[in-house]
């Protein structure tokens, strides 16, 4: 399912129409999308096409029928896509693992707006039907680009007809992020985006049906303003991926290693960790207490990630989130055949090493091109991007230095300067509209975009939600190529989730931290999604020897490290063409 957005359109009423008459019509057609009329039924469908639909998922009609317009390629649900559906519209807590770009965070956010309304009861002995909306899912991501993202998608399909304005959008979803500057949003989102420490008057006069958050922006709130979240009456919690926003201790460790983890888990808890703890009751605030109680349902909890292992699994049994018995587990296990992240079927993974004297070569025991591109299912004499020389790109004389920029020349690289020529050379001949550059955390954003704009390249920060003219990436544009593609410069930890339709090459500096595995997965799964065809490319240092403090001599061999790590998940890099 490849995600293409249509131009937004906007609601104009009759000349003759009073505002209440129009303020009426847009609560009726709000009411079709999220209201309480059941959903369609299709049991005299014949034929596996008509089947295979969102509606028959559990989709509500107008949602669907939206989703078509806003989305034209977003035909049919995969199988993963109407079992994750279903079990988001029904009452157990929901668990799912699968590959990156299989479509998980676009089929929850559908199943989302296919929930009923929550409405806050009314107080006393009132038992008439409350009227008054409450925010009926806190949708909480990892960082503040994917929340955006999530917003982007449910805006294009809350507008995609004609008969509801976008003025009604605030109903459906709002973003709340730390750091969010709505002036410098796109127009069409200015008004959906909130920081906790602004005015949070409009989560009370108009409370969305869904809130997307990150965990520091919602607890900020909690701890500010709790009674703007109505906490007690929220029907889902969704945490997408969860594995980056929680740590738990590991299994086949050695007990001493074990105790300092969980030491250190409780001396500085993760923010999520105590964001789930008030919302289920397991933790009261001093100025909050959780009015939660036998006669108020729980919130149903769905947990998102493409690395949901076994130990993190029980960790969320072991937090007392989820309950034996009240969970359903999707879980896609990889066979001895099949690698865990099934990044083989439609991307191919290159990794380079830049010696000491600056030359920059494959890595040893990378297979030939055809081979791979055979794999995929590629012609061999398919070239994609430009035919520039390589010294026209690296030698250009129109560079200038900035008096805004006069800074940024003390901040040390920290970074081999030949592994930014190599992603220079590569993206100069290989990218045709978008690239992605995922650095260490230790690097400086500022410094490498400086470094590479010397070099020629369009280098930009991601920032969906500072930066409007990114907006445009998050629609497709039918694969183009451009005369001035652009290069993303991110870390890991804002780079999780973000599907980019036009991305096409992911650059990697270094053997990825932490599980580094799982890290991989994550920055190879920017590409190759949805069956588009995608590289990623590693860029390693070679073997090298350094004194540590102590003055011993440590190896440092990261190429031998990284061929382990793509053994380790059935990966055989290729040679790049441009390089030895």
């Amino acid at each position: 399912m490849r995600l293409l957005s249509s131009s937004l359109t906007t609601f104009a009423g009759s000349g003759w129409a009073s505002q209440r008459c129009q303020q009426r019509c847009h609560r009726t057609v709000l009411a079709r999308y999220l209201g309480s009329c059941s959903v369609a039924r299709y049991s005299n469908c014949s034929g596996e096409q008509e089947m295979n639909t969102f509606e028959v998922a559990g989709i509500r009609p107008t949602v669907a029928s939206s989703l078509r317009i806003a989305f034209p390629n977003a035909e049919h649900p995969t199988s993963m896509q109407k079992k994750l559906i279903r079990a988001v519209l029904g009452e157990k807590d929901v668990v799912l693992q699968d590959y990156t770009g299989s479509g998980k965070s676009f089929a929850v956010m559908l199943a989302l707006l296919s929930k009923q309304r929550s409405f806050i009861p009314n107080s006393g002995k009132d038992e008439k039907k409350s009227t008054q909306k409450g925010i009926t899912t806190l949708l909480i991501v990892p960082h503040r680009d994917l929340a955006f993202q999530y917003l982007h998608w449910v805006h294009s399909i809350v507008t995609a007809r004609d008969e509801l304005s976008p003025s009604m959008v605030p109903s459906v979803a709002k973003v709340l992020v730390r750091g969010s500057h709505p002036e410098s949003a796109s127009m069409n989102f200015d008004h959906l985006i909130m920081s906790p420490s602004s005015d949070l008057s409009p989560l009370r006069h108009d409370p969305p049906h869904i809130l997307i958050c990150t965990p520091t922006a919602i607890m900020d709130v909690i701890l500010r303003a709790p009674e703007f979240l109505h906490i007690d009456t929220l029907s889902t919690v969704v945490v997408d991926e969860v594995d980056s926003l929680l740590e738990w201790v590991p299994s086949h460790t050695s007990r001493s290693t074990r105790r300092k983890v969980e030491k250190k888990i409780e001396k500085h808890p993760m923010v999520l960790r105590q964001v789930m703890d008030v919302i289920l009751g397991i933790q009261e605030m001093d100025h909050f207490k959780s009015n939660r109680d036998d006669r108020v349902r729980r919130p149903q909890l769905v947990f998102l990630s493409a690395t949901m292992r076994s130990r993190l699994r029980k960790a969320l049994y072991g937090f007392g989130w989820l309950r034996l018995g009240h969970v359903a587990s999707l879980v896609n296990a990889p066979s001895k055949s099949h690698p865990a992240h099934g990044l083989n079927r439609a991307a191919i993974h290159h990794v380079l090493v830049v010696s000491e004297d600056g030359s920059i070569k494959n890595l040893l025991g990378a297979r030939p091109r055809e081979i791979a591109e055979k794999g995929l299912g590629v012609g061999s004499n398919e070239v994609s991007g430009f035919t520039e020389s390589e010294d026209d790109f690296l030698y250009e004389e129109d560079v200038m230095v900035n008096e805004s920029d006069a800074g940024i020349l003390d901040i040390p690289l920290a970074i081999n300067p030949a592994m930014l020529e190599a992603v220079a050379t590569t993206f100069a001949l290989d990218v045709p509209q978008v690239a992605l550059l995922v650095l260490p955390a230790t690097a400086s954003v500022r410094k490498v975009i400086f470094e590479l704009r010397q070099l020629g390249v369009d280098a930009n920060a991601l920032d969906l939600l500072g930066n409007a003219a990114e907006f445009i990436h998050l629609r497709s544009q039918d694969g183009a190529v451009t005369d001035s593609p652009t290069l993303f410069v991110s870390t890991l930890s804002t780079t999780r989730g973000i599907d980019f339709p036009e991305l096409s090459h992911v650059f990697l500096l270094g053997v990825p931290q932490g599980r580094s595995g799982d890290a991989y997965l994550h920055i190879a799964g920017r590409v190759g999604r949805f069956g588009r065809q995608g590289k990623v490319i590693t860029v390693l240092e070679g073997r090298k020897e350094e004194r540590n403090k102590k003055g011993k001599v440590m190896v440092k061999d990261e190429p031998k490290k990284m061929a382990v790590i793509m053994k380790q998940m059935g990966i055989t890099p290729t040679r790049l063409e441009h390089f030895e």
